[in-house]
């Protein structure tokens, strides 16, 4: 029990270095999702990309990875996209789900590996898995599964989401909602 206590505090303390040195040397990029109403159109379409920026009234989004920029920006070759059209839009970090998906399952399959090696031999052969390293392995599949899911689940949670329904006071929360993450 002292080694699952030391494990997890160290993963934890780990996890809290990496975000707080993450935040220092990466510039922001988010993938987005936007819907929007075109000209003429009853039916919402949409548009992937990547999230440049917001000026005036609209929204930018670039087909090829660019980090957010809300100061100078060049627009040019960005689709342009105004805020009466826009019905939503959904921000998230393609890099950062992957990882937190990852470091959630290799964490599950870890502390799963440690319940399992933690019952030990079984002396009878009445049980399905005998020695400790079959239940290891057990432990850290059923841990690994379980682990992939929450990560999934958080890596849901982190994305942001935006409604907009062609309304400038909402595409102006969004903007400073975005500068002051």
């Amino acid at each position: 029990m002292k080694w699952m206590t030391l494990i997890f505090l160290t993963w934890v303390f780990f996890l809290q270095t990496a975000r707080a040195q993450d935040s220092l040397s990466r510039p922001k990029t988010y993938n987005a999702v936007i819907k929007y109403l075109p000209e003429g159109f009853v039916k919402p379409s949409v548009l992937k990309g990547y999230f440049v920026t917001i000026q005036d009234s609209s929204l930018y989004i670039s087909q090829s990875q660019m980090q957010v920029n809300f100061e100078n920006a060049n627009l040019s070759r960005l689709h342009k996209l105004d805020y009466r059209n826009l019905v939503s839009a959904k921000l998230y970090s393609r890099t950062k789900n992957v990882l937190t998906i990852v470091l959630c399952t290799v964490a599950g399959a870890g502390i799963g590996a440690l319940i399992g090696q933690a019952g030990g031999n079984d002396t009878s052969n009445l049980g399905l898995f005998g020695s400790a390293g079959e239940k290891a392995i057990v432990g850290a599949l059923i841990g690994g599964s379980v682990g992939s899911l929450i990560g999934v689940v958080v890596a849901k949670t982190r994305e942001k989401n935006y409604l907009i329904n062609g309304e400038w006071k909402s595409l102006q929360e969004m903007k400073e909602g975005l500068i002051n993450n």
